[in-house]
């Protein structure tokens, strides 16, 4: 009994690639690790990144929209939504038949194809859809077509629109912490379509909170933390507090780095540690460059030290409302037991207590997540 929901579980789960794509060499060891382990649907983005996957002759869950500018390919795309620099979005029926194309020419399987985000993208997401539809009672060879989006009402909402267009597919988040509003709508989607649930480490919905317990908060001293943070806090204020004969321009930029450090402190709670980091590397640092042509020694090390006891405190304040919430689920969640990893429970929640659920679809970063996992969808419920 055993081995037979062992496989079963193990059919359930795929690979998501997102973060695991960066490096050649940890994609090639994750992706073969899987295929081992009968992993046997890998859920990826476009052509772009299909194209950085190893060959696997392995179902491959494309989802079309997004698109990197980088690539002459993609130089004239017609009715595109430019998100930044680098990343923009387009659902133009035009573009999803270039894609999907080519998709299908890198695939080795054929390929599930989902449009990514319709709810952002007005109606132009019907057309999008009823043009994959044609082509495959054209006789393009795909699996099956359908929708990713991250809004569950959206998705009821617009049902019988997909059904009309032929989308058998939705992938969409499921969360121990989804409320019981949501795990209803999704149950119902679920009586219509397959799912494939994302993000079940990750709850959305009323904060951001990261279900996964972090290594640099075991044995952390809480106190000394916090004590540590507004040490760091008050050093960096203190420093930034200018003279009064301070002229315009250093008022000008000590004002600036205040409100920043004030912003930080407003949203500490609401913070992940995944989210810190990103912030800090894409936004806040490039900021505080493009803002001075350069800081003093001592500015530069009080920043530093508060960024540093920043993160500290975020990773145990986000662990610490994580298991809180964990604790007192919502209606009809089993809650987390004391010793209980915070990942174990929230991935035991979608394999066990989610029958709805197709497929789950985590996005690893090692071959010890995959195992984790798998543990947890063969152990009984």
């Amino acid at each position: 009994k055993k081995k037979k929901a062992f496989t079963f579980m193990t059919r359930k789960l795929i690979l998501n690639t997102r973060r695991i794509l960066g490096n050649e060499s940890r994609t090639k060891s994750v992706v073969d690790s899987a295929v081992l382990k009968g992993i046997d649907i890998f859920d990826c983005g476009g052509s772009q990144q299909v194209q950085r996957l190893p060959k696997v002759k392995k179902r491959i869950i494309a989802k079309i929209g997004y698109y990197e500018r980088d690539e002459s390919v993609f130089e004239s795309i017609q009715g595109a939504r430019l998100l930044s620099d680098s990343l923009g979005h387009c659902l133009e029926p035009s573009f999803i038949e270039a894609e999907t194309q080519r998709l299908q020419e890198l695939t080795q399987i054929p390929p599930i194809i989902l449009l990514h985000h319709p709810e952002t993208a007005d109606g132009t997401w019907r057309q999008a859809l009823d043009r994959l539809f044609s082509m495959r009672r054209a006789g393009l060879d795909l699996h099956a077509i359908g929708v990713a989006s991250g809004d569950v009402a959206w998705l009821r909402s617009n049902t019988n629109d997909l059904l009309r267009f032929g989308a058998s597919v939705l992938r969409l988040p499921a969360c121990a912490l989804d409320s019981p509003q949501i795990r209803d709508d999704t149950a119902e989607l679920g009586r219509q379509f397959e799912l494939v649930g994302i993000r079940p480490l990750l709850s959305t919905t009323p904060v951001h909170m990261q279900l996964v317990d972090h290594p640099n908060t075991e044995g952390v001293d809480r106190g000394a933390t916090q004590r540590a943070y507004f040490s760091a806090c008050e050093a960096i204020v203190q420093h930034l507090t200018p003279p009064e004969d301070a002229d315009e321009d250093t008022r000008a930029g000590a004002d600036w780095l205040l409100q920043l450090v004030a912003d930080l402190n407003e949203s500490v709670t609401k913070m992940t540690p995944s989210a810190w980091e990103y912030e800090l590397s894409t936004q806040i640092g490039p900021m505080i460059h493009n803002k001075f042509d350069g800081l003093d020694d001592q500015t530069a090390d009080l920043l530093f030290k508060f960024f540093q006891n920043y993160g500290k405190l975020v990773s145990i304040t986000a662990q610490d409302c994580a298991r809180a919430a964990a604790a007192s689920p919502p209606t009809g969640v089993l809650p987390i037991k004391p010793d209980q990893p915070l990942a174990e429970w929230a991935l035991r929640h979608v394999f066990h207590q989610r029958p709805e659920l197709t497929y789950i679809s985590l996005a690893v970063e090692s071959t010890n997540d995959i195992d984790v996992a798998l543990r947890v969808a063969a152990s009984s419920s």
